[in-house]
């Protein structure tokens, strides 16, 4: 916990491996606070195997790299979590699964529920640009949707499943600029 850099990119899924069921997993419950600040990109609270957190998701870089952040989470109560989710108006639920990459990387695999239930999601968090940038992306990725409004869950905590497809079927991601 604490301040860092994240470099995450984020795939929709062709299908997904036969082996998931195989990893470790985790449901997450999480909501996001409304903010006017255009500094910040989010601030979520998170229930995560019965830990509660509170994050503020700052752009690194500029707001148009919305995979480039940095990131402040601190642990909260189970209170706070609960205070703060009944005043929140977007709320997503969803299963993560963690899938062994080479390189030593690891693919986080959301499975959403609810309205959302359809959207799989595959997001690699890269330890730098270089390993970025050397990343071969596995076949059962789909197309990439990094900056795609249509796997932001605030934007699309409330949509109903078509309405999310036909967001990540128009989109086209733009080339990443680091620098």
């Amino acid at each position: 916990m604490g301040d860092e850099i994240e470099l995450e990119l984020a795939w929709l899924i062709k299908y997904l491996p036969d082996d998931l069921k195989k990893c470790r997993s985790i449901k997450i419950v999480q909501a996001y606070i409304d903010h006017k600040d255009p500094k910040i990109k989010d601030i979520r609270i998170r229930e995560k195997g019965g830990v509660f957190t509170y994050t503020v998701k700052r752009f690194a870089k500029n707001s148009q790299e919305t995979g480039y952040c940095r990131e402040e989470t601190k642990q909260i109560s189970q209170g706070e979590f609960l205070q703060l989710m009944e005043n929140s108006n977007q709320k997503i639920s969803k299963m993560r699964y963690f899938y062994l990459l080479p390189q030593g990387l690891t693919a986080e695999v959301d499975v959403y529920k609810d309205n959302l239930k359809g959207l799989d999601v595959v997001e690699v968090e890269f330890p730098s640009v270089k390993v970025c940038e050397k990343f071969e992306i596995p076949a059962w990725f789909g197309k990439e949707v990094t900056d795609s409004k249509g796997i932001y869950p605030p934007f699309i905590a409330n949509l109903s499943i078509d309405e999310v497809h036909k967001i990540n079927r128009c989109y086209e991601q733009k080339p990443h600029d680091f620098s």
